[in-house]
């Protein structure tokens, strides 16, 4: 009968200093406090495509077939985990041991390959407008804009990912370009890929 007293006593302080500590584990239990209510779960969608011609495409266009083949695909994956964002890219199909420039542009893909509009910039650059692209390196860069350059392997893949310290202003980067070649961070043509080869829309 003691040792049942004892128990007991123990049990009910417990549970009056695990009330005064505001948490719902029982007596014995090891359960872990909840989060805060403030911390979000990182969110994340998926976007893939295969790239057809202009005339039939629907979220993938190609403008060079001999570059971005016919029915080549990619999948970009967006992460948001607080004020970051992880982007990864996976792409098969392409040309093999070839050099790709990729961009998040701020339009969705069109017919042409400047439908999707100037690269998306966390702060934008005050002189460049629609007719004359960013190339001043303090904004054309990649910790100001998403680039996912990368080179295939023999078999055409490639796999490349990006961590940004920021995240994407909703509704203004709608879309990612493949381009000619690796983007330049020279000082007077920064941002420069090239000729843009293909769009896939990507809602960010």
């Amino acid at each position: 009968m003691d040792a049942r007293r004892a128990t007991s006593a123990k049990c009910a302080a417990a549970a009056v200093a695990l009330a005064a500590a505001a948490t719902t584990a029982a007596c014995g239990s090891d359960a872990a406090a909840p989060p805060p209510a403030d911390a979000a779960p990182p969110t994340s969608h998926v976007t893939a495509g295969a790239f057809l011609t202009p005339e039939i495409a629907s979220n993938a266009v190609t403008y060079d077939p001999a570059k971005v083949p016919l029915n080549s695909t990619a999948t970009v994956t967006e992460s948001v985990h607080g004020s970051q964002t992880v982007v990864t890219l996976n792409v098969s199909g392409l040309q093999p041991s070839t050099e790709y420039g990729v961009h998040a542009t701020t339009q969705p893909c069109g017919k042409e390959p400047g439908s999707a509009g100037a690269r998306y910039q966390n702060r934008p650059d005050p002189a460049s407008s629609t007719g004359q692209p960013s190339t001043d390196p303090e904004y054309a860069n990649p910790s100001n804009e998403l680039w996912l350059d990368f080179t295939t392997t023999a078999a055409g893949t490639a796999y490349g990912t990006r961590t940004l310290g920021w995240t994407f202003r909703p509704g203004e980067a709608r879309s990612l370009v493949f381009l000619d070649h690796l983007t330049s961070t020279g000082s007077q043509d920064a941002g420069d890929a090239g000729a843009r080869l293909a769009c896939l829309d990507v809602d960010f």
